[in-house]
């Protein structure tokens, strides 16, 4: 973080935090507060967002944006007005990091229900299923999370134009292994799931939407 800006703040200003990582959640909130500034961790929620960057520029415009928000209440509500103007939901989720903390889980839950997801459609199609039979019989049964229904036609037409990069799946998985280390709590699944999808961006999907994982293993069957 820049010490110009640190310097710049004033006491009581409240920082708006948009960084997703480990790092931000500890080093830059401890260097302001110790100056009196309050920081609020902002993170989008993609579930609700459009996948192009233009595009979340006019929702944002439109007010149309959700948000989780970590941070003290008070400070929520000073900067309030602000996200009300791009949002039209923000969800506090507790103290500051908490923010990012909850995008960790909900991306460590994407990634791996669409990779089971794909190994439960690879392993059908093996055992003599049809593509579509699998997919008519699983999208929007209770047995699958209800964002694979918006998946079915990039895995019919093998269209993996990004809307959530692999890469940057992969890196959330990474994350949310250094956390999970650091709280002392054991992630076997999405360390799986982790180096599945590492292997993936290796082989040429990095720049993918991360739904290309079926392409993946359905690659490597015999």
């Amino acid at each position: 973080m820049s010490s110009v800006l640190v310097e710049a703040l004033q006491r009581r200003d409240v920082v708006l935090e948009q960084r997703y990582d480990d790092v931000s959640i500890t080093r830059g909130a401890l260097l302001l507060h110790y100056h009196e500034v309050a920081v609020v961790d902002v993170i989008l929620d993609h579930r609700l967002a459009p996948n192009a960057k233009d595009e979340r520029l006019s929702a944002a415009a439109r007010g149309e944006l959700a948000f989780f928000v970590g941070g003290d209440p008070a400070d929520l509500q000073a900067c309030r007005s602000l996200l009300q103007a791009m949002g039209s939901k923000i969800l506090h989720v507790g103290s500051h990091g908490m923010g990012s903390a909850l995008k960790m889980v909900n991306n460590l839950l994407l990634a791996s229900s669409m990779a089971a997801f794909a190994e439960g459609l690879v392993l059908g199609q093996a055992l003599g299923i049809s593509p579509e039979r699998l997919l008519d019989f699983l999208v929007g049964s209770p047995l699958v999370a209800p964002y694979l229904i918006g998946k079915r036609a990039k895995i019919e037409h093998g269209d993996y134009a990004a809307e959530f990069p692999l890469q940057w799946m992969q890196k959330d998985l990474h994350l949310a292994a250094v956390s999970a280390h650091e709280a002392a709590v054991a992630l076997p699944l999405a360390n799986a799931a982790k180096e599945i999808y590492q292997l993936a961006a290796r082989h040429g999907s990095a720049q993918q939407d991360f739904s290309a994982i079926y392409a993946f293993l359905n690659a490597r069957r015999p």
